[in-house]
């Protein structure tokens, strides 16, 4: 067993299904039942790709029920992590569908180098953090800029830690981003499969009516998430 594996370990912060569908609109046509079985799509296409690395996954669930803001309930199941025994924790969400098992253990191999790994989404938000215990200073990190336009600028300040930043990735957020994503994903890919099946409810699936605003990026929100908002 390497030594990555042994202190490191890939938490996975998400809402329930049911909650991100309420939080969320992925398709404008399919209703409650559609976005919520996009998100079920979504979270467990993340936990296998975590699971691929061969590294600990730890799941940390959250609800509407829990009002707490959101640097607050990610700092917490940070600490709940850190309490047992890693050292070093790479945090995703579960709304970037191009992440992939080889990059997360990149992000483990740089954590062993650099304090702090962070994996910027292309709407301006981060996918994934990567950060050493000796590194989480709760209060700073509460006090970014989550749920602005903002955060990656607020992690050029967090002290302590200069960042390492990995390879830019979309996330699906609003129906455009699913849209620009089904546009250039291979028929044949599991994951898009399942949510064209799942679109193609609506009388005309909607992802083919915005294919064309995929062309130039422009579909991006400058809205951000951490990971997932």
């Amino acid at each position: 067993m390497s030594a990555r594996s042994t202190d490191t370990a890939i938490l996975v912060f998400s809402r329930t299904a049911r909650s991100e569908a309420a939080a969320k609109t992925f398709s404008a046509r399919s209703g409650k039942a559609g976005n919520e079985a996009i998100a079920q799509r979504l979270i467990a296409q993340t936990l296998a790709t975590a699971r691929q690395t061969k590294l600990p996954v730890l799941l940390h669930y959250t609800t509407q029920a829990d009002h707490k803001a959101f640097g607050e309930r990610l700092a917490a199941a940070v600490e709940s992590a850190f309490t047992k025994g890693y050292t070093r924790l790479i945090v995703v969400g579960n709304d970037s569908p191009d992440l992939s098992a080889a990059l997360l253990l990149d992000a483990a191999d740089q954590l062993h180098q650099h304090p702090l790994v962070l994996g910027p989404a292309a709407d301006g938000g981060v996918y994934l953090i990567g950060i050493q215990e000796q590194a989480f200073h709760r209060y700073s990190f509460v006090a970014l800029p989550w749920n602005s336009a903002v955060l990656q600028h607020g992690w050029l300040t967090y002290p302590g830690a200069t960042a390492i930043w990995l390879p830019a990735l979309p996330d699906l957020d609003f129906p455009d981003d699913v849209a620009c994503w089904l546009s250039r994903s291979p028929s044949w890919a599991p994951l898009a499969q399942q949510l064209r099946s799942i679109l193609a409810g609506a009388k005309r699936p909607e992802w083919l009516d915005r294919t064309g605003l995929c062309l130039t990026g422009a579909a991006y929100k400058p809205q951000l998430r951490g990971p997932p908002c």
